[in-house]
Formats: structure tokens, C-alpha cells, sequence
């Protein structure tokens, strides 16, 4: 805007100096000021200057902060609201509190377009949270002046004679407005439950809303029910008919739900067969007399080390593979074997560990000769393994006889002692076990 400054009325009556051509700077010093303050020394109770009358005087305000350390000036600023840099939330600040005050004047109509307004801002910054606030609040004052209708209590804001019916609808109109907004903002933090939640607020306000339809279905989608979205998008599309936003999102439902049964498809089948295998184990551990026993509810979790049929689980006819937890109870060492099988006996496994014990530095267990295996019983003995019995011999026992011994929590426990030690060992386990 151009400024305009109006002449004198009258003419100087004598003429101007020419300009000085002297190249001489206009300030000695290039840090000085043309027109320094007056120093505080020079200034009165008043803050007016009392050294000449050639320095003008500072207005009453700028008087008083002019004697004040910048470090108090810049304190002082910081806790202006137009002027703070941050907010101190244990602060008392009357100015601060003052403009909070301002955004609850006037009618709940006025307050929550108020709130509107500041969520409409703060969504173009792609403040998302903060445009949920304030769309929020917006509909908290609009449900407040609700509720208070519903109570017959005075709704501050609306004097005498204006709550009219014409009120209350732009209060709804504003309403759902407000949930379509604020579906929007979740919708782009990928809140679908509550974009979801808001858009069905609006519809119930208003089934033609259009942006609802749309935001309604965009978070069904992002919940990934593609059904349900297929379903909401037929009602918008008998509404808006060849509407192209909706016949894109009908293509993406479309197309997720294909995926979606896919996977579920495929979820079931996996879930099938893992059910057909275990059914088959149970029925081959039957068939082969071994007996099983769980002693908690949540055994040792051995990842893969589980009993199986191998090479393929849904046949009966595989072979039955075990862990074996190897248990060396003179040295209190253990050793865990993932899978033997139930054809194979304990010799070609013990071969091959007890030849690499890291701990047996004296070499006590390295011919496999020189050691007795042991296994308990279910009666709580123990029971003498031939290491060259197959380990499904072992546990299923001979024919017409029954096994003595049992699986618990899924593994074999086999003990492996010294010869020289097995009759000291046996009989301090039968004095523990009070045998």
C-alpha cells in the first residue's frame, strides 16, 4: 500500500542546502547508532531524558523497559503468546490463559467452526494429530450444547430466543462435517478403526454425505475387510452411480479381496494338515505301544526338536524320530540329540558324542564300552538300555509286553554312567527316591 504524507502549508522562506559532496562517512564508527537511547544514568524516574532536548522522548512504555536487563526483557517476551518460543506447562500465564479463554466465546456453533478453522489449518500442514484435537474439541462443544438441551439447562453463548431450530441445524451440518474432517486426519495416520468410527458418525447425520461414503469404505479397506468394504461400496454406489472414486476403490476391494481369500484359503489348508499330522502321530505312537506324558502345561519350548514321522508326517507308516536329551550325572553335564530314530539304537549316536566331550578331560567317557546306559521307569525305577536296541524297541517294549518306560514332555531321557560307578550310582538313587 503506497503511504502518503501530506506536505506543509507553508514554504520554507529560505532555500535548502545543496547536498555536501564531502566523501566523508556519516558515522565516525560503523558499530555507533545515528541517534543512540539516552543511558539510564541521563534517564528520570520517568525514563525521559534529562541531558538536552535534542533527544526525543520515549513513550511511558518503552521508557520502562528501557532500563531493564535484556536478559529479564527477553523472559518477559517469551512469555507473551505472541512472542514465546516454547511453553512452559507449570507457568501461570494470565495473557496465555486469557487467549485460551477466546476460542470458548461465543455460541457452540461459533466455537466449534473456531475449531474448524485451526483443524483446516493445521491439516494443510499435515499436522494430523493436532487437526484431530482441534476437530475434537470442535465436537465437544457442539455435544455440550447437546446435552445441555437435553437437560433443559441454559447453553452459554446463545442469549434468549436464539436457540431456534435453524441453530440447531447448522449445529448438526457443522457436526458432521467435523466427523468427515476428522476421519480424514485419522485416515492419514492410518487410524482405520477410527476413521471407520467417524464416518459412520456422519452417515448418521447425513446417508448422501458423500466424502463419508468415501472415507468409510477407504478405512474398511485399510482394516483389511475387503468384504465388508464391497459391501458398503454397493450402498454408495446405488447413491452416487458411476462415480469414479468409487468404482476405483469397488476395483481395489475387488482385487484385496481376492488376496485375502487366497491367504485365508491357504490358512486353512495349513491348519488342516497340521491337525492330519498330528492325528496320524497320536495313531503311530498308539500303534507302536509308546506311552506319553506331559508333567506342565507349558513344557520346554525345542523349536523343531519334536517328535515326528519322517519323511513324511501324514503317513503311518514313516518312521518316528525322537530328541533325546543325553544326561551324565557323575559330571552334571547333558547332551541334546534333535532326532533319533526309533529304528536305530543308542550305539551310533553315543559313538559320536562321547568321542568329542569337551569337559571329559581325562577321557573317562570316551570308549563307549566303558559306560551303562539308564532310563526311568513309570513307576519311578530305573531300567537297563541295551545300547544296540533300537530305541523304538526300548519304548514300545517287546510284544504282548508293554514298555515299562515313558516319554515326558516330549523327550527321552537317557542316563549315561560309568560302569565302575553304576552300582554306587543306582543305589543313591534308590535311597532319593526312597526304594
Amino acid at each position: 500500500m503506497v503511504r502518503i504524507e501530506e506536505l506543509p502549508n507553508t514554504t520554507p522562506t529560505t532555500s535548502p542546502k545543496p547536498p555536501s559532496t564531502s566523501t566523508k562517512p556519516l558515522l565516525s564508527d560503523p558499530n555507533s547508532v545515528p541517534f543512540p537511547l539516552a543511558s539510564s544514568a541521563n534517564l528520570t524516574s520517568n525514563g525521559n531524558s534529562t541531558s538536552d532536548n535534542t533527544t526525543p522522548d520515549l513513550p511511558p512504555v518503552l521508557s520502562s523497559i528501557r532500563s531493564q536487563p535484556l536478559p529479564d526483557l527477553i523472559a518477559q517476551l517469551n512469555r507473551h503468546p505472541l512472542f514465546m518460543t516454547h511453553l512452559d506447562p507449570t507457568d501461570d500465564n494470565p495473557s496465555l490463559e486469557a487467549l485460551r479463554a477466546l476460542a470458548y466465546e461465543g455460541s457452540p456453533h461459533e466455537i466449534a467452526t473456531n475449531f474448524k478453522q485451526q483443524g483446516n489449518e493445521s491439516f494443510a500442514t499435515s499436522s494430523y494429530r493436532d487437526a484431530i484435537e482441534h476437530y475434537t474439541k470442535g465436537l465437544t462443544a457442539l455435544a455440550s450444547a447437546r446435552q445441555k438441551r437435553l437437560h433443559r439447562e441454559p447453553i452459554e453463548g446463545l442469549s434468549d430466543g436464539a436457540d431456534t431450530e435453524l441453530e440447531r441445524s447448522r449445529e448438526r451440518q457443522l457436526e458432521e462435517t467435523l466427523f468427515v474432517n476428522r476421519s480424514e486426519a485419522h485416515l492419514k495416520l492410518s487410524n482405520n478403526r477410527s476413521a471407520r468410527a467417524d464416518a459412520v458418525s456422519a452417515l448418521r447425520l447425513n446417508p448422501l454425505n458423500k466424502k463419508a461414503h468415501h472415507r468409510h469404505a477407504r478405512a474398511l479397506l485399510g482394516m483389511s475387510r475387503p468384504g465388508d468394504a464391497l459391501a458398503a461400496l454397493a450402498i454408495s454406489l446405488r447413491l452416487f452411480p458411476a462415480d469414479p472414486t468409487f468404482e476405483t476403490l469397488r476395483s481395489k476391494a475387488q482385487t484385496l479381496d481376492t488376496q485375502v481369500a487366497a491367504k485365508e484359503r491357504a490358512q486353512r489348508d495349513r491348519e488342516a494338515a497340521r491337525e492330519l499330522e498330528r492325528q496320524t502321530l497320536a495313531a503311530a505312537l498308539r500303534a507302536r505301544g509308546i506311552r506319553t506324558r506331559t508333567t506342565t502345561p507349558d513344557p520346554p519350548d525345542l523349536e523343531d526338536a519334536t517328535i515326528r514321522l519322517l519323511p513324511d508326517p501324514a503317513d503311518l507308516q514313516s518312521i518316528l524320530h525322537f530328541p533325546v536329551l543325553l544326561l551324565y550325572p557323575l559330571a552334571d553335564q547333558s547332551d541334546f540329540i534333535k532326532a533319533q530314530p526309533e529304528n536305530e539304537g543308542l550305539s551310533e549316536v553315543l559313538a559320536e558324542v562321547l568321542g568329542s566331550l569337551p569337559w571329559d578331560t581325562d577321557g573317562l567317557y570316551r570308549d563307549m564300552a566303558g559306560v551303562e546306559c539308564f532310563m526311568d521307569t513309570r513307576d519311578g525305577g530305573l531300567v537297563r538300555v541295551g545300547k544296540k536296541v533300537p530305541l523304538g524297541v526300548v519304548l514300545g517294549g517287546k510284544k504282548g509286553e508293554g514298555s515299562r518306560v515313558e516319554v515326558v514332555d516330549g523327550v527321552v531321557r537317557v542316563m549315561v554312567v560309568l560302569k565302575g560307578e553304576v552300582e554306587g550310582w543306582v543305589q543313591s538313587v534308590k535311597k532319593s527316591r526312597g526304594k
